[in-house]
């Protein structure tokens, strides 16, 4: 699962990733992983050198600052995350409660 992902959704207009224009999620291969997340307003976040597992379709990140309810937001505090994940090509991770995802390298 390791690799750059991007945020994505169902539809091209990004309609319900809530207050997220754009967000980038860097799985490393040493288990560490990086958040970069460029808000409405213009604001840039970046959460760096946080940790993930992965097993079984299950996404583990520890700290993670997006918040699935009905639209995305970004947390003030992290939180740990399970999240279901597709090993296919491209990979995808999925967000509870959103239409958004993170589409995965090819």
């Amino acid at each position: 699962m390791a690799g750059n992902y991007i945020l994505a959704t169902e539809s091209s207009l990004h309609a319900g990733c809530g207050e997220i224009r754009a967000s980038h999620l860097m799985l490393h291969p040493d288990g560490s992983y990086d958040q970069v997340h460029e808000l409405l307003n213009g604001a840039i976040i970046r959460v760096p050198a946080k940790r993930w597992t992965y097993h079984n379709h299950n996404l583990h990140l520890a700290e993670f600052r997006l918040v699935s309810n009905d639209s995305l937001h970004l947390a003030e505090n992290g939180a740990d995350a399970d999240l279901r994940a597709d090993p296919t090509r491209p990979p995808i991770i999925f967000l509870p409660n959103s239409k958004c995802y993170y589409s995965g390298p090819k």
